[in-house]
């Protein structure tokens, strides 16, 4: 239940416990952001990148993919 808080001339209404979900969700977004940007630099998502190219050779055989 948002509480009122009377600042100056201003009536304020604020949820603490809403704001606290809230800010919560917000870190969890940034951080799966972040780790989808660092998958892409990587080359996990199908772009040139570290793990985007690799190399099986048999006795007769080489293929790169």
């Amino acid at each position: 239940m948002a509480t009122v808080q009377r600042v100056g001339d201003l009536e304020i209404s604020e949820d603490k416990q809403f704001q606290q979900r809230e800010w919560k969700m917000e870190r969890i977004g940034w951080v799966l952001m972040m780790l989808l940007v660092i998958a892409g630099f990587l080359g996990l998502l199908g772009g040139p990148g570290l793990f985007s190219d690799a190399t099986v050779a048999a006795p007769n055989l080489q293929v790169n993919y």
